[in-house]
C-alpha cells in the first residue's frame, strides 16, 4: 500500500511519512477510483473499435471501482472565509 501510493501520487516516502495519517488513509482510498477513471477512457477507445460481452462486463466493473461521482453547478466564485486553512488542515 505504502509504495503504490509513493509511485501513483509521484511522493517521496520521507514526504509520505511526514503527512497526517488520515490524509494518507483520504489519498490512498482515491487511487482505484482515480485509475478506474482512466481505464474507463481506455476502454471507451478499444471499445470503439471492438465490442461485445467482454467489454460490457469490463466496463461495468470499472463504474463500480469508480464509484459515484458528483458534479457540483456553481453560479459564482466566492472567496474562502478567513481561516479557512487551518480549519481545512484541522481535518488532517
Amino acid at each position: 500500500m505504502f509504495s503504490r501510493f509513493c509511485h501513483f501520487y509521484s511522493l517521496t516516502p520521507d514526504y509520505v511519512l511526514a503527512m497526517p495519517a488520515r490524509m494518507f488513509f483520504t489519498m490512498e482510498r482515491q487511487i482505484v477510483r482515480i485509475m478506474a477513471e482512466g481505464d474507463l477512457r481506455a476502454l471507451a477507445v478499444g471499445a470503439s473499435s471492438v465490442s461485445g460481452e467482454t467489454a460490457q462486463r469490463v466496463h461495468q466493473v470499472l463504474i463500480a471501482e469508480q464509484g459515484e461521482v458528483y458534479v457540483l453547478a456553481r453560479s459564482s466564485l466566492v472567496a474562502a472565509e478567513e481561516g479557512a486553512i487551518d480549519k481545512l488542515k484541522a481535518l488532517f
